[in-house]
């Protein structure tokens, strides 16, 4: 599993730990277009909602959870 790394208005994210990626229909391998960040965690500290919706409308984000949804699905 390679770490996310990202800088997200607001608030700074080196490296993302505990994430969940929900929606993985393995009808949509492998662009896996509804899957999403669901929770994730920051030196312990849980993101919020409105940190989520603001981490799963980026690209880059888009574009790791394309790449890992099959790992975590497994």
């Amino acid at each position: 599993m390679t770490k996310l790394n990202l800088n997200v208005t607001g608030f700074v994210i080196d490296v993302l730990d505990d994430i969940e990626i929900d929606d993985i229909d393995m009808n949509d391998y492998p662009d896996f277009c509804d899957a999403y960040i669901s929770s994730a965690s920051y030196k312990g500290v849980d993101l919020t909602d409105s940190q989520l919706d603001e981490l799963n409308d980026l690209d880059k984000v888009r574009d790791w959870v394309s790449a890992n949804a099959f790992e975590y699905a497994m």
